[in-house]
């Protein structure tokens, strides 16, 4: 019988443990006739092989094993590329079209955060992966292995069977990386790992995974490992065979759109509930940068540059401070970086926004009809899973920012053209990705269906929402599939990133636009500067500016905030006065 450990002992000793069971001895060991692929990224293992004479595509993600610190960078230490998720996009396709069911071996502590990854367009090629197997024409079943760390892991887990090890963990962000954002301190795991929820009994509970697996009591009892292992995926593959494909999509579908919703909706919840939004603030929009008085000014340097530009110097201005790769170090009058939307009218460079603020740069005047307003992380989970800490981030943040959640959802007209909105609000919660987020998303795409209405959204995010642990990873694969659906429904999606778009919201919805436009000079990248300082990885700034994301191709276009309505009025012209000459023929 197993001694009791806590959930630290369990990670360190059977998760983490350099000895654990890799996706290599597994497939070695349940496969027969096996033939590899070529693979693209050292991290991938792909092939097809055999179990009880039923060929099978496979995928495993391997990480190192040891001490071997040559096999560990040649793998690199299990964390994926680019590459090797677009590699997992044509195998899927692979296994349409030969019509072979597929097993995912997931083992990562993420993806590659590297500035190389970045240059290749990291965040889109996950999001592409997660699309792809939301929608893949053929069974599919995933085993975590040992570690699922964030979206890297997810993009091959969005399956049709999800089976996961009895210590193995799956969590939005590391532990250390949690502890030292959430609790200042990144030594402290088993808050961390309290907080994330991390563990299979977890996932069981939050519908995340459908089947434990279970483990030896020795690590290093590999044939142990590999019964239960062999006998949980044949038993997987007969299940998810017995299905015709359509049923198989439509099982999915509802398994991925039902994320988060834990809880018994009320009757606000079940409908949409309508009310118009004022243009008129209605929290404080009181400009987050310094601004610069005239008698704050130095006596030399500062005062002789405004007058050598012809500036009023008895007016205030602010400074755009350059400041990792974003900046032009000009002072701009306060009133024209004001009346700029708190952006420089020079390179672009903007504070982040609140909602009520995106709605006056994009609706025509007296437009916007927030729906859903009611749907919030109080309303979807069950009050045993919000913690005092946590429950009191959401009072706060309602407070400030006058908004429930961190997006608003409604209907308004751009130029005169009617939309749907999805608009981030970055001072809640830094706009993180939660379970209310992911559910007022997809209803936002049910209206655009319903009223054949094209989508913006307007991305400002940090990611997911650590506070609710890996529910709210699994939103990346809930929007995602959501705008699927809006896709097979013919309607279009504007992508508008803007300052900041980062982590699971980028790797995720944010990349998935009929058209994709990138606000100038905003940060735009797969690790914000934070969580990679925090993991000793260095990232050149450069690479995460959307004006670089826009010259290698990630974005169709650029838009400072003054231009962005026209931009978008644009493309939802083109859609109308299509949509007109389909309907007159």
């Amino acid at each position: 019988m197993k001694q009791k450990k806590t959930i630290t002992e369990i990670f360190k000793e059977k998760t983490r443990n350099p000895q654990r069971i890799r996706s290599s001895d597994v497939i070695n060991s349940i496969f027969s006739d096996i033939t590899y692929f070529k693979s693209k990224d050292q991290a991938l293992i792909s092939g097809s092989g055999f179990i009880n004479k039923k060929e099978i595509l496979f995928m495993g993600q391997e990480k190192p094993k040891g001490n071997d610190l040559a096999y560990a960078n040649k793998v690199n230490f299990g964390m994926m590329k680019p590459e090797g998720y677009r590699q997992v996009v044509e195998l899927l396709e692979y296994a349409e079209t030969n019509n072979l069911p597929v097993i995912t071996f997931v083992d990562t502590p993420g993806a590659d955060p590297s500035s190389e990854s970045a240059k290749r367009l990291q965040s889109w090629a996950i999001s592409d992966c997660i699309s792809k197997f939301c929608e893949v024409k053929t069974p599919t079943i995933s085993l975590i292995l040992g570690e699922g760390g964030s979206g890297g892991a997810l993009a091959l887990q969005v399956t049709d069977k999800r089976l996961i090890m009895e210590d193995a963990m799956y969590y939005t962000i590391a532990p250390e990386s949690c502890g030292a954002i959430i609790f200042r301190d990144n030594t402290k795991i088993e808050e961390s790992l309290t907080l994330l929820r991390p563990t299979s009994k977890d996932m069981i509970y939050f519908g995340i995974c459908d089947e434990i697996v279970k483990e030896p009591n020795d690590i290093e009892d590999y044939s142990g490992y590999i019964r239960s292992i062999k006998t949980a995926l044949t038993k997987a593959v007969l299940e998810v065979t017995k299905y015709d494909i359509d049923r198989i999509i439509e099982r999915r579908r509802k398994k991925v759109l039902g994320y988060g919703v834990l809880k018994k909706q009320s009757f606000f919840s079940q409908v949409v509930d309508f009310f118009h939004r004022s243009d008129t603030a209605q929290v404080s929009r009181k400009s987050r940068v310094k601004i610069i008085e005239a008698q704050e000014l130095s006596d030399s340097l500062e005062r002789a540059y405004l007058e050598s530009k012809n500036m009023d110097i008895t007016k205030p201005h602010v400074l755009c401070e350059k400041k990792d790769g974003r900046g032009c170090g000009n002072y701009i009058p306060l009133d024209e970086y004001q009346k700029n939307f708190k952006s420089c009218p020079i390179c672009g460079k903007g504070e982040s926004l609140m909602s009520d603020e995106w709605i006056d740069i994009l609706c025509d005047r007296n437009t916007f009809t927030e729906f859903n307003s009611k749907i919030t992380a109080r309303e979807m989970l069950n009050k045993e899973d919000l913690t005092a800490e946590y429950l009191e981030t959401l009072n706060s943040m309602e407070i400030k920012t006058g908004c429930g959640e961190s997006i608003s959802t409604g209907v308004a007209k751009i130029d005169k053209y009617r939309a749907v909105l999805v608009i981030s609000n970055f001072n809640f919660i830094g706009g993180s990705m939660g379970s209310a987020m992911g559910e007022k998303f997809y209803r936002a795409v049910q209206f655009c269906i319903t009223n054949r209405l094209p989508l913006i959204s307007v991305c400002s995010s940090g990611g997911a929402r650590m506070q609710e642990g890996t529910l709210s990873l699994m939103q990346m694969a809930k929007t995602n599939m959501a705008l699927g659906i809006l896709k097979e429904a013919g309607l279009p999606f504007i992508s508008i990133m803007t300052h900041p778009s980062t982590g699971g919201a980028l790797a995720s919805f944010a990349t998935q636009g009929t058209i994709n436009i990138g606000e100038k000079n905003a940060l735009i990248c797969f690790a914000g500067p934070r969580v990679t300082q925090l993991a000793g990885i260095k990232v050149d700034p450069e690479v995460t500016i959307a004006d670089y994301v826009a010259s290698i191709h990630g974005l169709d276009e650029l838009s400072s905030r003054c231009e962005m309505k026209q931009r978008v009025a644009k493309y939802l012209k083109f859609f109308y006065e299509t949509a007109k000459k389909k309907n007159s023929k």
